[in-house]
Parts: structure tokens; sequence; C-alpha cells
């Protein structure tokens, strides 16, 4: 089988749907031939997107031209969005047009209007609640089939728009299980990775968004034992700059702003607890979410340390995490000090959580689309 992979994404990206999108590509790469492809971006970050995400190269990766004004923001504001997102559409969908192939897949919008217009039967990905203008709903009616990652937006895409249920597959985000079972112990991941071997590490991964909560263990660092460190790993610059002004200053913390994605298996096997901390004020964290970080704390086999929020209790429960009252540093730290100063006990769960995460695979996330979309 022939695979398009659509994404309007810069590769590599310090973003997590980087990483889902290069293991996605993977996982179908072993069967099938894929082609990912991707817009043309200035980028920081040079390496080469296999090399960044330590995944096979079974498949290709092709640039598209996009008018790439986002690094600009300041004099084109809100409209260099647009002119990258739509320039980039219109160069994808002309490229494709008139290409073969037995799947195209994409997680942009306007790439997936475009391509349905020219007859693709194109299956969209969506990972946002998306708008109710009259174009979305105009596309809708044309696109073939959708993705989402949980049950909500697959309810929204029904109540809001009107779609067949049919057309319609949950799939929520995985894991690579293997990728992230590195052989390395916990004292020699920290030496690894210069981190102190005689303190408890609490870690964090990710973005620093104000909607990722990271600010509640911030807040909930400063109240713990000072043979605690709570990490924080990941961030773009602008946002790793603030929160350094915010929380950079504290002992109780250490920032490291953003890693390659093939160091995060060490930094959490170098940890004692994992901790997501999504905030309940904003809806893409209470309801549209699907933390990649969730599947990847869970493989680790680590204690893990989770907002009490429907889009998170949508894939675990107490059996395979801790959950602590959103957006209270006092609750959160309260449970980080019990699961340390119990440690063994729930270290309990890690062998549930393990088999959980190898069930959550993206090799088994790629088989169920494929199957989804023949039928």
């Amino acid at each position: 089988m022939k695979i398009f992979y659509i994404a309007n994404v810069r590769m590599p990206t310090e973003k997590a749907h980087g990483g889902q999108i290069m293991k996605m590509c993977e996982a179908w790469g072993k069967k099938h031939q894929v082609v990912l492809w991707s817009p043309w971006r200035i980028n920081y970050i040079k390496k080469n997107p296999f090399d960044f995400y330590g995944v096979e190269k079974n498949f290709k990766i092709k640039k598209i031209f996009s008018l790439d004004f986002l690094p600009m923001q300041w004099l084109f504001g809100r409209a260099a969005f647009y002119f990258q997102n739509i320039s980039f559409a219109i160069f994808v969908s002309l490229r494709l047009a008139f290409s073969q192939a037995d799947l195209f897949f994409s997680r942009d919008f306007w790439s997936s209007f475009f391509l349905s217009l020219f007859g693709k039967k194109v299956v969209y990905e969506i990972h946002d609640s998306p708008n109710q203008h009259q174009i979305t709903r105009f596309a809708f009616k044309k696109i073939y089939k959708f993705i989402t990652t949980n049950a909500f937006k697959k309810q929204e895409l029904i109540n809001s728009f009107g779609i067949n249920e049919g057309k319609i597959l949950v799939a929520t985000n995985r894991v690579d299980f293997d990728f992230f079972n590195i052989k390395e112990n916990k004292a020699e991941a920290r030496k690894i990775l210069n981190l102190p071997e005689d303190k408890k590490i609490v870690l964090y991964t990710g973005h620093l968004y104000s909607w990722k909560g990271a600010e509640t263990l911030g807040k909930a660092a400063r109240k713990m034992s000072r043979d605690v460190l709570t990490v924080f790993v990941g961030g773009t610059r602008e946002d790793e700059k603030k929160f350094r002004e915010d929380f950079g200053n504290d002992d109780a913390t250490l920032i490291l702003g953003h890693q390659e994605y093939k160091k995060i298996p060490y930094f959490l096997r170098a940890s004692d607890v994992l901790v997501l901390p999504n905030t309940a004020r904003e809806r893409i964290s209470l309801r549209e979410t699907s933390p990649l970080k969730l599947f990847e704390y869970m493989a680790s086999g680590k204690p893990v340390i989770a907002s009490d929020l429907p889009s998170i209790r949508e894939v675990v429960s107490e059996k395979e995490v801790v959950f602590f009252e959103p957006d209270n540093p006092d609750d959160l730290s309260n449970k980080i000090e019990e699961v340390l100063s119990n440690y063994e006990k729930y270290s309990g769960s890690v062998r549930d959580t393990e088999t959980f995460a190898k069930w959550f695979s993206w090799d088994n996330r790629a088989e169920n689309i494929l199957k989804f979309v023949e039928n």
C-alpha cells in the first residue's frame, strides 16, 4: 500500500506532535510505502528528523514550499500564520492532486479540504476541536473519513457537524514501549544526564503552555522537602525563558528546556515520580487532549501522578496512576510526598502500567486505522 502522510509541521520540532507523526510513519513504513509531506520552514533544529526522533529510516520525507513568515510575527502578526497554512495547503494539494496513493492521510485541515476538492479520499486526523465556520462544515461534507484522539472529539463531530458515526474512528495516542525500555538503570541514567544521585527526582516532560499545568508543579515544588528535586524538560525558547523567570531561582527546581526526543527515555529512567499536571481551566486540557506524555510515562515503569480530568480518565484509572486535584499545588505536593514516602506500595502498580503501555503501541494504532479505512 502507498501512503501519503501530510503534516503542516516544522520537522523536526520540539513539540510533541513531531514524535507522533514520525512514529506513525515508522509503524506504517514497516509494511507499506510511506511518504511524509511536510513544509519547508525556517528551523533552528538542524538535526536529521530520523536521528532526532530515533526512528527507523523506512519511509521518505519530502518538503513542500510554504510562505514561512512565522519567525516575523512581530511584523505580520496573525497573518503570518494564515500565509503559512494556506500556502502549504495550496502547494501540497497541487503537488499531490495528480499523484496516486492508496491512502491520503492528513492532520492539516486545509490540505484535507483542498485534496478532497480534487476528488481524493482523505482521512483527516483531528487533534483540536474544529471551529463552527461554514467553510469547516462544507469541508467536512467532502472529507472521506475522520480520526480523533478521544471520544469527546468524536461526539463533537457527530453532534455539531452531523457526521455519520461510521466515518469516525477514535484512535488514542500511543507509545513505542521498546524505545523507552532502555537497558540503563536509574543511577546510570542520572550519570549520563549529569543529574544528582542524592536527590529524589520528580519529573515533568513537555511544553510549558498554560494548559499543560507546569506552573502548578512549579508551585508544588516549593512546598516539598529539601531532598526532592523537581526537573522540567521541554518548552519553546520563549516559554522556557518566562518559566525561568518565575521558577528558575528556586533550589527545588531544575529547568533544562528542550532536549532531543531520544534523550527522554533516560530522563524518565532517572526519575522517581512522573507528573502530568494539566489544568482544568482550559477546554483543550479538560476535554480535548490525549497526552502523549501519559503513554510515555506509563511505558517507563515509574509511578505517575496526574490531574483528575475527564481527558485523562478516558485513558487511565486509579489502577495505573495517582490522581490529584487539578490546579491545586498543595494537593499535588501532598500526593508527591505520599508516593515518595510509600514508594514500594505505589511501585506495585508499575507492572500493570507496563502491560498497559505494551497494548498501546503505534503499530497497533497504525493497523487499526488501515482496517477502518479499508472497511
